[in-house]
C-alpha cells in the first residue's frame, strides 16, 4: 500500500511538472488528438478531482469517434497507419521521461518544483527499486495515473512522428496523429497529384523512419501488428472499422506433416512470391495471412535449394523480380534473399537498390547485413553506408576509435580479470550500485555505511575457513590479516566499522555517544583504502 500511494504521489507530481508544458505547448497543436481516459488538472495547487475528469469512457468514445470521423470524409487519398508498441508499459523508461521533461519545462517551474538532478536520480531509483531494475511502470485495471504517466511519455513520440511528417509535406496535403494512451493511430491526406506507388514508397520510408525515432529516442519498438489501411479502398475501410472493434486478434499454428514434393513446394513458394510482388507496401502482411511464411521456409531444405540452381527455376526467379519492389523483400528478408542470391543479375539489382537509397532507415541496414552474412560481406561500399545510420555509429566507433575489451572498467582502478571475481556475488554488486548511487546524491553518510557493506560482503564471500553465522568486524580484520593485507589497510577498515557505528545514518538517537555526518574528504578517504583493499584481495585469489 505503501508504494502503491508513493507512485501516486510521483505521478502527481509528474503532472504538475508537466501541466504548462502539456496545455501551452503539445494541446496547441492542432494535429494531435491524445487521450488517457483522464484529465486530472491542478488549479494552483489544487488537484482538481470530479467524475468528469477521471472516468474514462468519454474519452475513449471521443477517440474513436476521431477515428471514425477521418474515414468518413474525404478518404480517397487518405491512409491510416496503426502503430503497435511491443510491450509498452513494461518498456517505459523512467530516466527518459524525465531527460525529455527536463528539456521541455520551463525552468522556472522546475526551480518551483525542486526538479533537480537529485530529484530525477531519487525517482529513477524508485522506479528501478518497483520493477526489479527490469524497467516499466506498475500497472492496473483503472489505474488513471499509470495511464497519465504512459500518454505522458508518449506525448513525446507524438512531436517526433509530428516532425517526421512535416518533412514529406510536399508529398502531404495534411495529418493527424489519433492515439488513447499506446493506441495509435496517423490519418494522412496525401496531395491529388501522387500516384499510388510514390505513396508507398513514402510510407515505407516514413513509417521506418518513425520505428527508428521511436526507439532512438523512446527505447521503444514497433512491432509487427502495424497495419496500414487505404482509404480509398473498400476492403480496408471495411476492415479498420472491425479492427477498431477487436481486443486482441488470436493465432493458431498448423503442425501438420508437409509431404509434398520438391517440385510442387518450389511452385508454392513461386506463387508467394508472385503474391508478394502484386501487394502493397503494408505491414499487416506480417500478421493477416497475405504471406504463408511456411512455405517460404521451405527454403531451407535441401532438395528445394538445389531445384533453384536450374535453369528454369532460375529464369523464372528473374521474371518475379522484374520491377519487383525491393522494399518488400522485408516480409521475410533472410530467406527472400537466399532466393535473389539464386540470380546473378537479380542479385545485382538488389544490391544497387540498397546503395541508391539517400536515407537509410534500421530495417534497411537489416536488410544490407543480412545480404552480407550471406556473401561473406564481400559488398563493402553497403557495409560502409550502414555508418550513416545515427543508431548504428556508436557500434562502428566501438571497432574504430576504442578497445572493446577494457583492462580497467572503472570499478576502483581494478584490472577486468580482478573485478570478474566478484561479478558472481549479487550482495556485492547491490551494495556497489547502492554507494555509487548515493555518492551521484552528494549523500556520503549513506554511501559510507554501503562502502562498508562492500567491503564487508567482498570479505565474507571470499573468507574459506569462516566457521560463525554471524560475520562480524573482527571477522573481517582476521581475514585481512590472514592474506596479509599491510596492517595500515587493516587498522583502516576496523576504523571504517567504528565509523559507521558512529554515523548519523546508522545510529540518529545515540543517547550516550556523540554521531556525526560524514564528509566528502572524509568519505573519500574510506573510498581509498578500500580500493586499495580489494586490490590486494582479488590479486591473491
Amino acid at each position: 500500500m505503501y508504494f502503491i500511494r508513493t507512485e501516486n504521489a510521483i505521478g502527481l507530481y509528474l503532472l504538475k511538472l508537466s501541466q504548462d508544458f502539456l496545455q501551452t505547448y503539445a494541446a496547441k497543436n492542432k494535429r494531435l488528438k491524445c487521450y488517457y481516459g483522464g484529465n486530472l488538472l491542478f488549479n494552483q495547487n489544487s488537484l482538481t478531482v470530479k467524475h468528469e475528469t477521471t472516468f474514462y469512457k468519454n474519452y475513449y468514445k471521443d477517440f474513436k469517434k476521431q477515428i471514425r470521423k477521418q474515414i468518413t470524409n474525404d478518404s480517397d487519398n487518405k491512409l491510416v497507419i496503426k502503430l503497435d508498441i511491443e510491450n509498452f508499459f513494461d518498456n517505459i523508461s523512467i530516466p527518459t521521461l524525465l531527460d525529455n521533461l527536463d528539456k521541455s519545462v520551463k525552468p522556472s517551474i522546475k526551480e518551483e518544483l525542486s526538479f533537480t538532478t537529485s530529484t530525477k536520480e531519487n525517482l529513477k531509483f524508485f522506479y528501478s527499486y518497483l520493477s526489479h531494475n527490469q524497467g516499466g511502470i506498475p500497472q492496473a485495471d483503472n489505474d488513471i495515473i499509470s495511464s497519465f504517466i504512459s500518454y505522458l511519455y508518449l506525448t513525446f513520440s507524438d512531436l517526433l512522428i509530428d516532425s517526421e511528417i512535416l518533412t514529406y509535406k510536399e508529398f502531404i496535403n495534411e495529418h493527424t496523429i489519433i492515439r488513447y494512451v499506446d493506441d495509435i493511430f496517423i490519418v494522412v491526406n496525401f496531395c491529388n497529384e501522387s500516384i499510388q506507388l510514390q505513396r508507398e514508397k513514402i510510407i515505407y520510408s516514413l513509417t521506418s523512419q518513425i520505428s527508428d525515432l521511436l526507439y532512438s529516442h523512446l527505447k521503444v519498438k514497433l512491432n509487427k501488428k502495424t497495419k496500414l489501411y487505404w482509404l480509398g479502398n473498400k476492403s480496408d475501410r471495411e476492415t479498420i472499422l472491425k479492427d477498431l472493434k477487436k481486443v486482441s486478434p488470436e493465432y493458431h499454428l498448423n503442425d501438420e506433416e508437409n509431404d509434398e514434393t520438391p517440385e510442387n513446394k518450389l511452385a508454392n513458394i513461386f506463387h508467394e512470391l508472385q503474391k508478394l510482388k502484386n501487394s502493397s507496401i503494408d505491414f499487416s502482411i506480417y500478421s493477416d495471412g497475405t504471406i504463408e511464411a511456411d512455405i517460404l521456409r521451405e527454403i531451407y531444405e535441401k532438395s528445394v535449394n538445389q531445384l533453384l540452381a536450374k535453369e528454369e527455376n532460375i529464369a523464372q526467379i528473374e521474371a518475379i523480380f522484374n520491377e519487383f519492389n525491393f522494399d518488400l523483400v522485408n516480409v521475410m528478408p533472410r530467406e527472400i534473399i537466399l532466393i535473389i542470391s539464386k540470380s546473378k543479375k537479380v542479385l545485382q539489382e538488389f544490391v544497387n537498390f540498397l546503395d541508391s537509397k539517400m536515407k537509410l532507415s534500421t530495417r534497411d541496414a537489416y536488410l544490407i547485413l543480412t545480404l552480407l552474412c550471406q556473401h561473406e560481406f564481400q559488398y563493402t561500399n553497403l557495409f560502409g553506408r550502414i555508418k550513416t545510420i545515427d543508431s548504428f555509429k556508436h557500434i562502428f566507433n566501438a571497432f574504430e576509435e576504442i578497445s572493446i575489451f577494457s583492462e580497467k572498467p572503472g570499478y576502483f582502478q581494478l584490472s577486468y580479470e580482478e573485478v570478474v571475481l566478484i561479478t558472481q556475488y549479487s550482495n556485492v554488486i547491490e551494495q556497489t550500485r547502492l554507494r555509487i548511487f548515493n555518492e551521484k546524491i552528494n549523500s556520503y553518510s549513506v554511501g559510507l555505511n554501503h562502502l562498508l557493506n562492500e567491503i564487508h560482503a567482498v570479505c565474507m564471500c571470499f573468507d574459506t575457513i569462516k566457521q560463525k553465522t554471524k560475520y562480524e568486524a573482527d571477522d573481517v580484520v582476521n581475514y585481512l590479516t590472514s592474506k596479509s593485507i599491510p596492517h595500515e589497510i587493516c587498522i583502516s577498515i576496523r576504523n571504517l566499522f567504528d565509523r559507521r557505528n558512529r554515523n548519523t545514518v546508522s545510529h540518529p538517537s545515540i543517547s550516550d555517544k556523540i554521531a556525526w555526518g560524514v564528509t566528502k574528504e572524509e568519505y573519500i578517504e574510506y573510498r581509498e583504502v578500500v580500493g586499495k583493499c580489494l586490490k590486494l584481495i582479488l590479486t591473491v585469489q
